[in-house]
């Protein structure tokens, strides 16, 4: 009996301490769940990763631009759940906002399941919502409208019909509001048979492109003087055609001009581009380009066909250290001439930040570049030539290109380094106060890769990162979102009639087994 008391003490601290336990545990589990809602990483099992941000997406999440919002940018996914990309939409959707920090919000509805919200977003934007899917990316700050009014340029011939007349207006869309439809994220391709078959998904890519729109306000315009440009390459499509697509992801408008037709170059030109030139430029278009280019913060982007050679163009070139040559940048391999030039992206210059040592290839024709880096004169003047594009060592500028079994010569050919593309900076680029004044050029010696059956990826990246650097977007130069590819399987009725036996009859009759054997165990 004289132990009781002592046993009851003992069981009773023992109960104590399981109590404290579990309330110790309660407590951890609490606090785990909390960190975790709070404080996450995730990552992107998927082979290609698919899901995961691309490096481009990211500097425009963490650009100025984003950042010093007072309110986050809106994105409204209107897309029927039954959507085949609704799932992953929503998931990269999700990534952007966590992944911007705040500055981005996500709104996501299906139209036909919350008709109230989609007739209140119907009735503010002034849209209507169909089956095919809609995201409005909305970057407007403060109490600015949708809407603005804005006054209708009256015909002549109408003054007489009173103050009323004189004072119509009109609704204009903001310039911070963007609309993606279905259509503007997909790629399709052609078919005799089914009319229409989707290739590619681009969803980030559109709306990257959205968002940095909305929140610049405006388009940035490069104009493309059409008049001097060969329009059709071998298979039919032009090469201003490829970058106008890979530059309307940049916010970048490529708009065609003819230089005969103007006495000088659009004051709201962010840049002039001349792509794959068929016809020199005569002296009065020549003084219009000098012109332009004296200019501070003057931005210009030449793309040589490997067949050809404005002389005026390449004089002009010629003064600022760079000078497309008459040859082919070739190799031989086993007595056969290859013109598929294996390249690598040079390391050093801004405008190669996310290449940098990267190796591509260039299909097609191309010529080389002389640039004179470094040269006494051209610093004199304040001018810098660089190279951004290397040939590897086996390939060299071939100037009998027209022969049959052409071979290296020392004394007429151009040896290994051959360069395919340069820049030239005109200005102080050193001086902090003279810095954002300087002109920029992009000069490249071929144009046949643009061909859309031939571009790789790399090389879209390399035009978007010097369109980027053209006009002082740094920060923005990066790799771009990858398109996601839609693969289809061909199965003969074999091979259907098979898989079909396996999941009606196997695949039920092998759980039918399992669960007999667990009844089995269990009954004993």
């Amino acid at each position: 009996m004289s132990n009781s008391p002592a046993k009851s003490r003992s069981q009773l601290s023992l109960n104590l301490v399981h109590l404290i336990q579990i309330l110790l545990f309660i407590i951890v589990v609490v606090a785990a769940n909390f960190l975790s809602c709070q404080r996450y990483a995730r990552k992107d099992l998927t082979e290609t990763t698919s899901y995961s941000l691309s490096d481009q997406t990211l500097k425009v999440l963490e650009n100025d631009l984003l950042t010093s919002r007072t309110e986050p940018v809106r994105i409204i996914l209107a897309y029927p759940r039954s959507h085949p990309f609704h799932s992953r939409l929503k998931t990269v959707l999700e990534e952007y906002r966590r992944r911007a920090d705040g500055k981005v919000d996500i709104e996501i509805i299906d139209p036909g399941r919350s008709s109230d919200r989609a007739e209140e977003l119907a009735n503010q934007y002034r849209i209507e919502f169909t089956q095919a899917g809609l995201i409005i990316v909305d970057g407007r700050s403060g109490d600015e409208a949708v809407f603005n009014e804005v006054p209708v340029a009256q015909p002549e011939g109408i003054a007489g019909l009173g103050a009323e007349a004189n004072d119509r207006t009109q609704l204009q869309l903001s310039s911070h509001v963007r609309f993606l439809q279905a259509e503007d994220l997909a790629l399709f391709s052609v078919n005799s048979a089914t009319g229409r078959d989707l290739d590619a998904w681009q969803d980030e890519d559109a709306i990257t492109s959205a968002i940095l729109s909305s929140v610049e306000g405006k388009v940035r315009k490069i104009y493309y003087l059409a008049d001097k440009s060969d329009q059709k390459t071998a298979s039919g499509t032009s090469p201003w055609e490829t970058i106008a697509k890979s530059l309307y992801y940049q916010n970048i408008a490529l708009t065609p001009v003819k230089i005969a037709d103007l006495t000088s170059i659009p004051a709201d030109a962010d840049g002039v581009a001349i792509i794959a030139p068929e016809s020199d430029l005569d002296s009065r278009e020549m003084d219009i380009l000098k012109t332009y280019w004296a200019q501070p913060r003057a931005s210009l982007f030449i793309m040589f066909s490997a067949g050809s050679r404005p002389d005026n163009l390449r004089t002009f070139l010629r003064d600022y250290g760079v000078t497309p040559r008459n040859d082919r940048v070739i190799t031989v391999n086993n007595g056969r001439t290859i013109n598929t030039v294996r390249g690598t992206f040079t390391v050093g210059p801004e405008v190669n930040s996310a290449l940098a040592g990267r190796s591509t290839s260039f299909d097609g024709r191309s010529s080389s570049l002389d640039i004179r880096e470094n040269a006494s004169d051209l610093v004199n003047r304040r001018i810098s030539a660089i190279p951004l594009i290397q040939a590897t060592d086996q390939f060299w500028g071939e100037s009998d290109y027209e022969s049959p079994e052409p071979s290296y010569d020392p004394s007429s050919d151009i040896a290994a380094p051959a360069y395919l593309a340069a820049a030239v900076i005109q200005g102080n680029a050193n001086d902090d106060a003279l810095a954002d004044d300087i002109s920029k050029m992009i000069v490249m010696s071929t144009s046949d890769f643009l061909d859309p059956q031939k571009v790789r990826d790399e090389n879209l990246d390399f035009i978007n990162a010097s369109a980027n650097w053209l006009l002082g977007r740094e920060e923005l130069i990066g790799i771009a979102p990858k398109k996601i590819s839609v693969r289809r399987m061909t199965f003969l009725s074999s091979e259907i009639s098979f898989i079909t036996r396996i999941t009606l009859f196997l695949m039920p009759a092998i759980a039918l087994l399992i669960a007999a054997f667990v009844w089995n165990i269990r009954r004993r």
